[in-house]
């Protein structure tokens, strides 16, 4: 059976994540000229180019469909410089400010 009908979806990408994927998979996959596989996706050559040296770094799924939830960093966020500061006279009793009481 030969299948005819030729879904616009893959003619016309609208997202730039698949949009991205059809270019690539044309040049690499089908052998269209970089000029060619650049056109079709909508590049300029110079583009193109530079879009399959990316490519080239990273050939994984997630160049095309990046995960969406990155994992999460393990370091809180950074402390205002007068948080740092308390913190540090905290935990070092040399670095605490005299009180006039204590210089008696």
């Amino acid at each position: 059976m030969i299948m005819t009908y030729r879904s616009p979806v893959f003619q016309t990408p609208d997202r730039p994540e698949q949009r991205r994927y059809e270019a690539l998979r044309a040049y690499f996959h089908e052998g269209l000229p970089m000029r060619e596989a650049a056109k079709r996706g909508g590049y300029s050559y110079g583009s193109f180019r530079n879009l399959c040296t990316e490519f080239r770094k990273n050939e994984s799924s997630d160049f095309f469909w990046p995960n969406p939830h990155p994992p999460k960093t393990e370091d809180p966020p950074p402390k205002s410089l007068s948080d740092q500061i308390i913190a540090c006279r905290r935990a070092s009793p040399a670095l605490r400010r005299s009180s006039p009481s204590a210089m008696r």
